[in-house]
């Protein structure tokens, strides 16, 4: 059976910021979708087949808390890492408790820590970029991801 390459929409209103995680997370062998903000996120989300989302939490327009977790009760499987450059640990940690699993890096971040959240998200090896054995490379596994304080925000590379 052969596997379709996940997509990821990417979601943040910084239009250099997305271009650059569009282009490296396509040099790794992913589908990418982009919206500049959370309401362009929802209607790519609702239209097409999105496997994983990378959504910056503060946008000019709107936060992106609401759409995530209406992309969650849509698919409550949906795997969402949450970039922020913002410090704003009580709202992350309400988002979490109310849209349950996500994952959290704060800019800036390495991009290496971004292709290991994207690939245990999807259920991918870490090594090989290939689905692992018994899962279906989609949505969440079963071991959460980095607290809001567990991320490294004084590692650089964004």
């Amino acid at each position: 059976m052969t596997r379709h390459a996940p997509a990821i929409l990417i979601v943040d209103d910084e239009a250099d910021f997305r271009d650059m995680l569009h282009e490296f997370l396509a040099m790794c062998g992913f589908t990418v979708l982009e919206a500049c903000d959370a309401e362009e996120g929802m209607k790519a989300f609702e239209t097409g087949r999105v496997d994983l989302v990378i959504m910056d939490l503060i946008m000019p327009k709107a936060w992106g808390d609401a759409t995530m977790r209406e992309m969650r009760r849509i698919r409550p499987d949906l795997g969402i890492v949450v970039i922020t450059g913002d410090s704003c640990n009580a709202a992350l940690t309400n988002l979490q408790k109310e849209a349950g699993f996500l994952s959290i890096l704060r800019k800036p971040f390495l991009l290496n820590d971004l292709l290991g959240l994207v690939h245990h998200l999807l259920g991918l090896d870490s090594e090989t970029g290939t689905f692992i054995n018994g899962t279906s490379g989609l949505g969440n596994p079963a071991t959460p991801g980095p607290s809001p304080a567990d991320t490294n925000s004084s590692r650089r590379s964004t």
